[in-house]
Order: structure tokens, then sequence, then C-alpha cells
């Protein structure tokens, strides 16, 4: 599922899917996006992303 989402006056693009026990979330930035901890953060980093990775 896709949706805004608006954080202190900005909008983003969140993106959610159910993958099991608990839903796989990412909400993109400008500069990169903000995910939860079933995306690995050193990954992303190798491939040039920048990813904040937050717990649920």
């Amino acid at each position: 599922m896709e949706e805004k989402v608006t954080f202190e006056g900005r909008e983003y693009v969140g993106v959610s899917f159910n993958l099991g026990n608990v839903p796989l979330l990412i909400v993109k930035a400008k500069k990169g996006y903000v995910a939860c901890t079933y995306v690995s953060k050193d990954a992303a980093e190798k491939f040039g992303d920048v990813a904040e990775l937050m717990d649920q």
C-alpha cells in the first residue's frame, strides 16, 4: 500500500508491505529513506543510498 505522509510540514511517500508477522515500512525522502529494520543499512550504503532505520 502506498500513501502520502506529512511530517513537520513536508510531504513524503510511504509504502507498506505485509511480509509475515510485521509489515515492511518505507518512507521515501529527498536524499534517502527511512525504513523498518527489515532493510539492511549496510547494504543500502554499499549501493550509495542513505538509509535511516527505525525500531518498531
